[in-house]
């Protein structure tokens, strides 16, 4: 015997399951440029609206007279407790309440309970209308089961209450940007998926503090793991990273910054500018990622500032998850592996190969010093410590960690020239190496060779010349 809550509890599932079942049907049918007849009974908010059905069409299929909740496609209004939800609620039920209007589906929310939808009226969008004046926000979840060439419309309605600070924009003011907000410059590393470390044209690289460090706005790359966490790496991080390496170090780049954020940087926050990128003929680098499956969309709330392009980037993302591959693949990843020869034993085990190979493509992953290098050497699948054979560079200044330990060397005159003339020339570059033999500590050495045809030359040679 079934006590009364317990009874209340199974009557609220069975009418879930019920709207469940109600609302797929409905979105099955009117999904894809189909109509259905509906009068609007009731108006909750601005965008929560019910609706019962009267199309003669689904008498067969027993959904005439039907009843549901149904949330306007694109749009979020304010709710009851918030201001100007009575205004949007008055301005949709002068022009809805007790009308007989098409309504066409897109999906349902979450829960599966409620349809969400456009209703066509002979005047135009509500959804656009509320926009114009003021009394909702473009809702991202809702917006990204919508056909894309609608969203165009949304966004222009709501950048003009913006400026017109109508309604809940009623104290907006744009995002306040410390710094340019244009900037023109050399990428000197790629250091995520989605963040690059750019000198300014016309600044001289004198320190680190001389770099800006960007993210690509309104887009989410594989997150790095943390071994003392027990975090890995998520799927795709070695490749997003690689990728936007080969588009951007070192080459000009136009940066837009459209906003910022502080992000956690163990105890301490960093003010990280985030923008739109464009190198070359490509106008926004981070398309191309989301295209080529590598990164995905950031989902932000309705009242965050996102990328101007963030529409263009929703629809390229929702092309590239029909094929199913990259970040959207159900199949399970498999990381490539590659042989670290970083300690002496294997470095001395393995280095005949490469001695032997003569001159050998390689990238340059880290700069240790002037003439000491961390490099990957994608034709043998290893990552080796190499140094430049008859040069020795002075010791630049330790790492922030390396001296919080108490094991930082003092600096030698000329070391960080050395060093910042190595990462402004070859730090994530392809360059060609011609290994000559291996040290007692494992440290590869030979020459190295950068640029290409007629300007390829002796990074040996350089560095004695520039520094």
């Amino acid at each position: 015997m079934l006590s009364k809550r317990q009874n209340q509890t199974k009557l609220v599932f069975i009418q879930r399951h019920l709207l469940r079942v109600l609302s797929r049907m409905l979105v099955k049918k009117f999904r894809v440029g189909n109509t259905v007849t509906c009068v609007i009974e009731y108006i909750f908010d601005g965008s929560r609206l019910k609706v019962h059905v009267t199309d003669p069409d689904l008498a067969t299929a027993d959904l005439q007279y039907a009843n549901f909740t149904l949330i306007l496609g694109g749009v979020a209004s304010p709710t009851q407790s918030e201001p100007f939800a009575d205004e949007a609620k008055q301005f949709v039920e002068a022009r809805l309440l007790h009308r007989d209007l098409k309504i066409s589906l897109h999906g349902t929310d979450k829960s599966g309970i409620c349809p969400v939808g456009t209703i066509h009226h002979p005047k135009g969008s509500i959804g656009v209308e509320l926009l114009k004046n003021g009394l909702a926000r473009v809702s991202d979840w809702s917006s990204r089961i919508m056909n894309p060439l609608d969203i165009p419309a949304f966004r222009v309605a709501e950048n003009n209450a913006k400026r017109s600070n109508l309604g809940v924009w009623h104290s907006y003011s744009p995002p306040q940007i410390s710094g340019a907000a244009e900037i023109l410059g050399t990428v000197i590393e790629v250091l995520t998926g989605n963040t690059i470390a750019i000198l300014p044209t016309g600044e001289a690289y004198d320190s680190a503090s001389e770099l800006k460090k960007v993210s690509l706005a309104s887009v989410r790359s594989p997150r790095v793991g943390n071994d003392r966490l027990g975090k890995p790496d998520e799927n795709y991080v070695l490749e997003c990273k690689d990728r936007l390496r080969v588009m951007c170090t070192g080459k000009t780049v136009k940066v837009s910054i459209h906003y910022e954020r502080d992000i956690a940087m163990g105890e301490f926050n960093e003010k990280r500018q985030f923008g739109t990128i464009a190198v070359g003929k490509r106008p926004e680098v981070g398309e191309v990622l989301v295209i080529e499956r590598l990164v995905v969309t950031q989902h932000h709330r309705d009242d965050e500032e996102k990328s101007p392009r963030y529409d263009a980037l929703v629809a390229a993302e929702a092309a590239a998850k029909i094929a199913k591959k990259g970040v959207h693949s159900d199949k399970e990843y498999k990381s490539k592996t590659v042989n670290d020869l970083s300690e002496s034993k294997k470095a001395k085990s393995y280095s005949g190969p490469l001695v032997r190979a003569g001159r050998v493509k390689a990238i340059v992953e880290y700069v240790f010093n002037g003439s000491r290098y961390k490099l990957l050497v994608p034709s043998e699948n290893c990552q080796i410590v190499f140094a430049l054979e008859n040069l020795k560079t002075p010791q630049p200044s330790a790492p922030a960690s390396v001296v919080s330990r108490g094991q930082a060397r003092p600096p030698e005159p000329f070391g960080d020239l050395s060093k910042r003339h190595a990462r402004l020339n070859v730090l994530q570059r392809s360059v060609e190496i011609l290994c000559g033999g291996v040290t007692n500590g494992g440290v590869i050495t030979g020459e190295m060779f950068v640029g290409g045809g007629a300007q390829k030359r002796d990074f040996s040679l350089e560095m004695l010349e520039q520094v």
